[in-house]
């Protein structure tokens, strides 16, 4: 009896760690804004406003992603393609058209030291977490 307790401790505990670090980044119930701070022929200040959500998915090249979709809309009613996501256990990586190749966007697996290379042409380093 005492040994049937601990190993339902156990897989109580297993499981309840497993679904704590099983969180989705991607996720068609998340959305997010951006504001820009930027002047194109109009007077200071200006600001634009980008909305983003996930929504419905794609096959490029045998792998499977997540639309992003962008709206520049207040209302939130026209939606236009912005790339395409997918994640795995560590990581989360963007396809965007123009640049025809996958991005990497977040590795939450990345230690004190470890170093990453961006979409851009530069290098980060980690240096604290």
């Amino acid at each position: 009896m005492k040994a049937t307790k601990k190993y339902i401790w156990f897989v109580f505990f297993l499981f309840t760690t497993f679904c704590s670090f099983s969180q989705n980044f991607i996720s068609e119930d998340k959305g997010w804004s951006v504001v820009i701070e930027g002047c194109f022929f109009r007077e200071p200040p200006c600001y634009s406003t980008y909305y983003y959500k996930f929504s419905g998915d794609t096959l490029i090249g045998g792998i499977n992603y997540t639309k992003l979709l962008e709206s520049h809309d207040r209302n939130k009613q026209i939606w236009h393609p912005h790339s395409f996501w997918r994640e795995n256990s560590d990581s989360v990586f963007a396809y965007y058209e123009g640049a025809g190749q996958e991005r990497l966007i977040y590795n939450f697996n990345l230690k004190v030291g470890d170093s990453i290379q961006t979409f851009a042409t530069f290098k980060i380093k980690v240096d604290s977490i």
